[in-house]
C-alpha cells in the first residue's frame, strides 16, 4: 500500500519523494491518522518541531488511539 512504501522511502532517507507521496495520500484519504503521523516524522527530521506538534495533535484528534502520537508529542513538549 501506499503508505508502507511512503514509510520505506522515509527510512531510506528520501524525504523529498516521501513528501510527495504523504501530499498525495491526503488528496486520496484526507482522514488516515497515519499519513499525518509520517508527515510529524518528516517535520521533526527537518526540525520543524511546531509542524511537528500540529500534525501530531491532527493524528490523535483522528485516531484518539493511536498511542505513539500521545508519546511522540510528549517528547516534542520537552523540547521548549
Amino acid at each position: 500500500d501506499a503508505l508502507h512504501q511512503a514509510w520505506l522511502l522515509a527510512d531510506a532517507g528520501a524525504l523529498e519523494q516521501d513528501a510527495s507521496i504523504c501530499e498525495k495520500l491526503i488528496l486520496r484519504v484526507p482522514l488516515q491518522a497515519g499519513t499525518y503521523y509520517l508527515q510529524a516524522h518528516l517535520a521533526q527530521e527537518q526540525g520543524d518541531w511546531q509542524r511537528a506538534r500540529v500534525l501530531l495533535k491532527r493524528v490523535i484528534y483522528l485516531d484518539p488511539a493511536f498511542v505513539m502520537a500521545y508519546f511522540d508529542l510528549s517528547a516534542l513538549c520537552t523540547l521548549e
